[in-house]
């Protein structure tokens, strides 16, 4: 880093006796903001939707990973956030109609087939539809199937606006302007993006994106600047977990260090 985060961290370590020091980026812990399937800001100039991305979570019409923390499937109030508020977006526009075609509306088709039927333990829908029951999700499920079915078949379907995060909305809002954008406005638009991130305390999506895959000096951004308005945490142990919200560090000697750090040429999926 630059002259200007070594003085900005240094007050912080001045009253610290300890052989190595670690400078974050406060992390939020949020799994609904953390929907790895749509990985936003990773790109730009580059395909409107999230087809590309989502290839690795389906494939031969069953799903392959999942995209949040295991408990999050026992719980009816996530899931119904999470479908109301890509409802309010539109599932169409989130995934092509090709890529549902080919990728999705077997998987729901093959599910609802086994609805109404005994569990069969050497089927994979029957055992996914009864893994959901033993969660108790099983009914919200369901109808989130039906629903993201009947939108690709043209019909109308309702949205509880109370189970919508405006937070994500936004967040798919200036991720499709980021794609669509022309160089002219793109300065604008990433200092945007930057603040709005600032503003609802996502620190950590906000230090990434300067990193990969943008390069904001070509837009005459300085990273180091940046840097400097956020908020910054100086911790005493290497946390591995954590390592995309950290700055680097300064060993006992007092140098600093973020080669390590590789995740920050890496150019993204």
């Amino acid at each position: 880093m630059k002259k200007t985060l070594f003085i900005s961290v240094l007050i912080l370590l001045a009253s610290c006796a300890v052989k190595k020091y670690y400078i974050d980026v406060p992390y939020t812990d949020s799994d609904m903001y953390r929907m790895h399937p749509f990985e936003w800001f990773s790109c730009e100039s580059c395909q409107e939707n999230y087809d590309n991305h989502l290839t690795d979570y389906i494939e031969n019409n069953k799903i392959t990973w999942i995209p949040f923390s295991k408990d999050k499937y026992t719980d009816n109030g996530f899931l119904l956030n999470l479908h109301n508020t890509l409802k309010s977006i539109s599932y169409s526009n989130l995934i092509s109609n090709d890529f549902y075609n080919q990728n999705i509306e077997g998987f729901i088709d093959s599910l609802l087939i086994y609805e109404n039927q005994e569990i069969d333990t050497s089927n994979y829908y029957s055992m996914f539809l009864y893994r959901r029951e033993i969660q108790g999700t099983r009914g919200t499920v369901v109808t989130i199937v039906k629903e993201i079915k009947k939108e690709f078949k043209g019909e109308t379907v309702s949205i509880d606006t109370t189970f919508v995060n405006d937070t994500i909305v936004q967040l798919v809002r200036l991720d499709s302007k980021l794609k669509q954008s022309d160089t002219i406005k793109k300065k604008e638009l990433l200092l945007q993006i930057l603040d709005y991130l600032k503003s609802i305390n996502q620190y950590h999506l906000a230090y990434q994106i300067i990193n990969r895959p943008i390069d904001f000096s070509s837009y005459g951004i300085s990273k180091d600047s940046i840097i400097l308005t956020f908020p910054i945490d100086t911790v005493k142990e290497f946390r591995y977990s954590d390592t995309t919200m950290r700055l680097g560090n300064f060993d006992k000697n007092g140098v600093w260090t973020d080669s390590y750090l590789w995740w920050k040429d890496y150019p993204g999926p």
